[in-house]
């Protein structure tokens, strides 16, 4: 079960502790039918009640906590990082932000001759040949590209 997938679950979740509390000191805490009295009371599954049973059963670890008794290592350390920023993924990422202002910015760098290429080149449908471009520009094509 994961915790808090359905509406019933998270309601469990949120209630299951105060709710088990309030049984508790009301109760016989060793009695059989609180899972029960839990899950009328919450409209949750039985199964979902006695695994969050389980769950709120165990004390709360620290992540920077002792892993073991001698203390050397700490759980955080055996937390895998699915998500390892690398520097290429953050240049990407920087990168993929100012593109835009980038593009909006480079024709105002360019010669009316380069803007002219730029255009009949790459922002048309249909491509002028550098030979056609260099006659109309009076250079070649060679001067062109």
């Amino acid at each position: 079960m994961h915790t808090g997938t359905t509406a019933a679950q998270k309601k469990l979740f949120f209630n299951f502790r105060r709710l088990r509390n309030k049984i508790h000191r009301v109760d016989n805490p060793l009695r059989r039918e609180r899972p029960e009295r839990i899950t009328s009371e919450l409209c949750a599954h039985l199964k979902d009640a006695e695994m969050m049973e389980g769950r709120f059963s165990e004390g709360d670890l620290s992540l920077d906590g002792p892993l073991s008794e001698n203390g050397e290592a700490e759980w955080q350390y055996f937390i895998i990082n699915t998500w390892l920023l690398s520097e290429k993924t953050v240049f990407e990422h920087i990168d993929e932000m100012n593109r835009p202002a980038w593009l909006r910015e480079a024709p105002n760098s360019l010669s009316k001759r380069e803007h002219i290429i730029i255009r009949a080149r790459r922002l048309r449908d249909k491509t002028v040949t550098l030979a056609v471009l260099g006659q109309d520009l009076g250079i070649g094509k060679g001067r062109v590209r």
